[in-house]
Parts: structure tokens; sequence; C-alpha cells
């Protein structure tokens, strides 16, 4: 079992490593995002503290694949299968849970623990097989599949529209707005096939600003009757509102055109990192965005500008 454990963290600081980045360094970026994050959902102005307590639970989920499961019943008995699950779950929650502690939250962090227990017993592991039907079936595939794969967040992020009006946090709108946007985002993160771009009729410059506009036409389409609601529930903050969009839109076209910076390659995970941080830091984003354009421009003109 401690070698599964080894294994796991060589796996975790050889993404690190891949990315051009100091292991030891990166554990240390991981652990300050990780305390810039906790602090600010758990401050008392932003009131975010029950949010706080599904990234460990999303984590869990995320570890639960019923592949993963499989091939872990497979080179483990049931006495060590449960063992390392539930070693598992308490690694993801104990950080989670020591924060909510220090900022006074011991209900919380009890039934962190309490979940945390249970889906390490949960053994049929986390899968959709139900076909969603989507309004994008007339265009790309970013927005079919991901729309699919995170049919379940979108609802969890409307649940939290519902939540942030009726308690008016508007703190929490904000934050339900963040969250959206990087969801679309993350629908760009696989590389194209290159006959799918060749497809295209467009010259390059042309290629990015079409998959550019549409994905702003498509997030609205998901996302656009909350737009409604916060501006009229929130109506004497439209313009802090009207900045985050920006800065999600900004966000959400940085992540296009990392998607074919290095095209046809697969994005890289320096370059993904990069993207990360501008999460934390937007500003980065006006740096990025040029960057990745010309970097895309490039990659697309021999398959499109010939």
């Amino acid at each position: 079992m401690k070698v599964y454990f080894k294994i796991q963290l060589k796996i975790l600081s050889r993404y690190i490593t891949d990315a051009g980045i100091n292991k030891y360094l990166g554990w240390a970026l991981i652990f300050i995002a990780f305390v810039f994050f906790s602090n600010y959902t758990l401050s008392e102005n932003n009131n975010l503290h029950f949010i706080y307590i599904l990234v460990p639970i999303f984590l869990i989920a995320k570890i639960a694949s019923k592949r993963r499961l499989g091939f872990l019943e497979f080179c483990f008995p049931p006495k060590k299968f449960y063992k390392i699950r539930l070693i598992e779950s308490l690694i993801l929650s104990l950080p989670f849970a020591v924060f909510l502690l220090y900022y006074s939250y011991p209900q919380l962090a009890l039934i962190l623990f309490i979940l945390s227990f249970l889906l390490a017993f949960y053994k049929r592991g986390f899968s959709f097989n139900i076909v969603v039907p989507t309004p994008f079936g007339k265009y790309p595939y970013e927005f079919i599949i991901g729309f699919r794969k995170t049919f379940p967040l979108i609802l969890a992020s409307y649940f939290l529209v519902a939540i942030s009006i009726m308690y008016a946090n508007f703190h929490l709108a904000l934050f339900v707005i963040f969250i959206q946007f990087i969801l679309s985002a993350g629908y760009f993160m696989h590389q194209d096939l290159l006959g799918y771009v060749w497809v295209y009729k467009h010259r390059s410059h042309l290629f990015l600003l079409k998959k550019i506009k549409l994905a702003f036409v498509q997030h609205f389409v998901l996302y656009g009757a909350e737009l409604v609601l916060f501006f009229y529930f929130f109506s004497d903050k439209i313009l802090l509102m009207l900045i985050f969009y920006f800065l999600g839109a900004l966000f959400l076209s940085g992540a296009i055109l990392l998607k074919y910076s290095a095209f046809p390659e697969r994005i890289g995970v320096k370059e993904s990192m990069l993207v990360a941080l501008a999460v934390y830091f937007p500003p980065l984003l006006i740096a990025l965005i040029p960057y990745f354009y010309v970097q895309s421009v490039k990659s697309l003109a021999k398959y499109l500008d010939d």
C-alpha cells in the first residue's frame, strides 16, 4: 500500500516537472494557491463557506470513476482496497477541514468528514450513461461534449444562482459567474483532429475569431437567463458584474487561443499552468492573449492559409 501512495506522489510530481518547474517549487506554489483560495472563500465578507466543502467532495468523486475503482479492486484485496479509498478521501478532505476549523466552522468540517467517509465506501464509481440532449447539435463539438459531461455542475451552478438571490449574496453571484466561465473554458482543453480543422474555409485569424464568437454565444445560451436575473436583483452592482463578465470573456478567449497555440500537438502543461495562474491574477491575460493569438495563427497558418 505504501508503494501505491509513493507511485501516486511520483505521478503528481512528474506533472509538475513536465511543466518545466522544479517539483519543490511546484508543490510550494500549489500550497500558496490553496491557502489563498481558502482565505478568500472562508473570509467573513464572502459567505462562500458552504461552497468550500464542495471542492473536496468533487475531488473525491473525481477519483472514484468506475475504471479507476476497477483497477484498484483488481490490484488489491477488499480490505486494502477500502483502506486506500479511505486514506485518499482523508488526504483530500483533511486540508479543507483544517481551514474550516480555523475559521470556526466545526459543523461544516464534521459534514465534510462524514461525506468523505461515506464516499470512500461507495463502490460503484461515478459515471453518467444518460445522453443529455443539448441545444448545440448544429455546432462544433466542444460545447456538446462539455455540456453533457458537466451537466450536473451546470445544474449546481443554477442552484447557487437561486441561493445567491434568495440570500442577497452578491459575492456568491460573482463566484457563480466565475465558475461558469471556468466550465466553458474547460470545454476547449481537448485538441481537434487535424482533419476537423482542414474542413474550414476561413483563414487562420478568421477561424480563431469565429471560434471565440461562437463560444461567447454558446456560453450566453447556457447562462444568459442567470445574467438577466442578476441584473434585476443586483441592479446597483451591474458595473462590477460587467467587469467580471469581461474578465470571464477574456479567460474564455485565452483558453481557445491556448488550444490552437500548439496545434496539432496537445497543449503543454506549462502553458496550461500559465492560464491557471491567470485565474488568480487576471492582468496576466493581457500578456497571454496576444502571445497565444500569435502562436495560434502560426500553428494554423500551414493548414488554413495555403
